[in-house]
């Protein structure tokens, strides 16, 4: 199941595929959340397109690989955007924080995690 946050089936097949240890994986996705965000939001004010590309592309991919595809889907278009040489939209920067939020939240309480 796809509710615009967490692909629910891929994370089934990923658990089935990884066992115990995908709560290690999400752990590090959680825990390294919030840095890759400052890092995308830093690119961003200093409006330098190859970090933004840059940033987003690692963002991208790590909430991909997770099931995160809400947020994964945020950063292609903002890298897009900084691949294009424009700014990214505000509306899908202001975006940002309330997806990772989201994804955090559900995340924690999928994996019984105590909210980072």
């Amino acid at each position: 199941m796809y509710d615009e946050v967490i692909d629910t089936t891929m994370l089934e097949g990923l658990e089935e595929a990884l066992g115990d240890e995908i709560v290690e994986i999400v752990e590090f996705f959680l825990s390294d959340l919030d840095g890759q965000l400052e890092e995308l939001k830093d690119a961003l004010a200093s409006e330098d397109m190859e970090q933004i590309r840059r940033r987003a592309h690692a963002l991208k991919g790590s909430a991909s690989n997770l099931g995160a595809l809400g947020l994964s889907d945020l950063a292609r278009q903002i890298g897009q955007s900084a691949h294009e040489g424009e700014p990214a939209p505000c509306e899908i920067v202001a975006q940002l924080d309330p997806m990772a939020e989201r994804t955090k939240t559900l995340l924690e309480q999928r994996y019984a995690f105590s909210p980072s």
